[in-house]
């Protein structure tokens, strides 16, 4: 950090808004999928506690809220939300898990999320499916349609996962025995193919 930066955090440093009694999960603040499944959601699986206040940032999508509502519903965690939004804070009496390396991450992602899909009912899907990207503003594919037509002949299903919660694009990908999809964050959910 430069100079600057540090003499601004010290002499603001009475300011910072305090937070207590939580259990810090975070998120991304740009609510970037990959980065919250990966580095974010994991943390979850290490509260212990029957009743939490759970900090994350304000941008975390509904999505992403509803699938850690689930998650401690099934763990018998009564869960509150609290919100932070960019910028620093006081941590008092509060839970901060690590951050894991990505392996680590996945392992324990899979561990819980696998016991947990095999209870989940969702419409059932083909086993090969193709992901749109169509509310993507890049990495699009420009004659996606001739594509789309294609695959449909080879008993594709499309998907859109902008249109399914986290935890039905979850089964969805364990149930899939191919999948064909532009380079993009939804792609994350391949870590729970068989």
């Amino acid at each position: 950090y430069t100079k600057e930066f540090y003499k601004n955090l010290i002499d603001k440093k009475n300011q910072f808004k305090t937070i207590k009694n939580s259990y810090v999960l975070g998120s991304n603040p740009a609510d970037n999928y990959f980065s919250n499944l990966i580095n974010f959601l994991p943390r979850i699986f290490f509260c212990n506690e029957k009743k939490i206040n759970l900090i994350i940032h304000r941008n975390l999508s509904n999505k992403f809220r509803n699938l850690i509502r689930y998650i401690c519903e099934l763990r018998d965690i009564d869960v509150k939300f609290s919100f932070i939004d960019d910028g620093f804070y006081n941590f008092k009496n509060c839970s901060l898990p690590q951050f894991l390396d990505i392996k680590r991450s996945i392992h324990v992602l899979k561990f819980f999320i696998d016991k947990i899909l095999l209870s989940i009912n969702v419409t059932e899907f083909r086993s090969k499916i193709y992901i749109r990207r169509s509310d993507a503003n890049y990495r699009k594919i420009l004659n996606e349609a001739d594509l789309i037509e294609k695959l449909r002949k080879q008993n594709f299903e499309i998907i859109n996962p902008q249109h399914f919660e986290i935890i039905d694009q979850m089964k969805i990908f364990s149930n899939a025995d191919l999948i064909i999809s532009p380079h993009g964050s939804n792609l994350s959910n391949i870590i729970f193919c068989k």
